[in-house]
């Protein structure tokens, strides 16, 4: 099956403990062109927090590579939840792309790291929209 090239490329997702209570999501994304992408959010540590920081750079990236300067990707709420007994990202985005708005939702297994599950949750919710895989 051939398959068109991906317009961006996940490459990395990161929590780093700051000062006090606060963490610093990094998200890293890569455009077809071969231009790094990076998002980055401070936020609280405690975990839903956490994860809804990495999600806000996840968006933050990707509005770098596709945004117009009106465009808009707003997480509207991250959860991790076990259906099945499996960990689960999931996600729902409120978008609005060339003057179109749509409330999607994107879901990732996680496999070791709960960051990077969430990046690739935001990934999920947003590829057809967008167009970029």
């Amino acid at each position: 099956m051939d398959r068109s090239p991906r317009v961006v490329k996940f490459v990395s997702a990161e929590l780093k403990t700051g000062p006090g209570d606060k963490c610093v999501a990094r998200v890293e994304l890569m455009h077809q062109s071969g231009t790094a992408l990076v998002g980055s959010v401070e936020g609280s540590c405690a975990e839903s927090a956490a994860l809804l920081s990495a999600a806000k750079a996840t968006a933050q990236a990707l509005l770098q590579a596709v945004g117009t300067g009106e465009d808009l990707l707003d997480i509207a709420g991250v959860e991790l939840s076990q259906p099945l007994g499996r960990p689960t990202v999931f996600l729902a985005v409120s978008a609005y792309y060339f003057r179109q708005r749509r409330e999607l939702v994107g879901c990732c297994l996680v496999e070791g790291d709960p960051a990077r599950a969430t990046a690739l949750a935001v990934l999920n919710a947003t590829n057809r929209f967008l167009g970029i895989g």
